[in-house]
């Protein structure tokens, strides 16, 4: 029962439990409804009344706050999925707010906002094909990822090092070297697409007299 819905949990992938002590925001009120219904639905022979049902152990308080705080756990009351909608608005609103952190703190932010305007320009001034646009389109989103992920690993390094630390300074080149990995490969795909129509314009231009 519990230890069924433990090793159930445990088998989640990682990045959706987040298996961490930290992150375990136990809410006892919560946690001891949720035990309870859900002791009540596993049991089905009746032996747990609605007012018998006792939490013996923190871990179930533990697995069932975690369960409401990433989601596994899903209220059917009216109630319930108002709070679950909320919160998947709320991650929109999370996820825009990054975004514009990343533009307001990043210079090469600004710049890869520059040359994503010029590719989806150039893109429609010579009229790539479906295909290309979907070539550019991965392209830009894996240098504007890779910008991302490089801004985030700096601010959990300067928060977890404040103090200058060779590994920290490591930690921080390697992600800079996956932006740059990532626009040279931007770039490639940016020459492979556009250089035919470059190439026909150049060619079918009238020569000077």
């Amino acid at each position: 029962m519990a230890f069924g819905f433990a090793a159930e949990l445990l088998t989640e992938p990682a990045w959706r439990v987040g298996i961490s002590a930290s992150v375990f925001k136990i809410r006892e009120a919560d946690s001891t409804i949720m035990a309870r219904r859900f002791m009540q639905s596993e049991n089905s022979g009746g032996q747990c009344a609605a007012n018998g049902c006792v939490v013996r152990t923190s871990l179930v308080h533990v697995i069932a706050s975690a369960a409401q705080e990433f989601g596994l756990y899903h209220d059917k009351s009216l109630e319930g999925r108002i709070v679950l909608i909320r919160q998947r608005i709320a991650s929109f609103f999370y996820a825009g707010r990054g975004v514009a952190t990343l533009l307001k703190t990043q210079p090469n932010a600004l710049i890869h906002a520059v040359a994503s305007m010029g590719v989806v320009a150039a893109g429609f001034v010579l009229d790539v094909t479906n295909t290309e646009w979907c070539l550019l389109s991965l392209s830009m989103g894996l240098v504007w990822a890779a910008e991302a992920l490089n801004t985030s690993i700096e601010f959990v390094v300067d928060l977890a090092s404040p103090q200058h630390h060779s590994l920290a300074g490591k930690a921080k080149d390697v992600a800079a070297g996956g932006v740059l990995l990532a626009a040279i490969a931007a770039a490639v795909v940016g020459v492979i697409v556009f250089w035919p129509y470059v190439k026909q314009l150049l060619f079918s231009m009238p020569a000077a007299v």
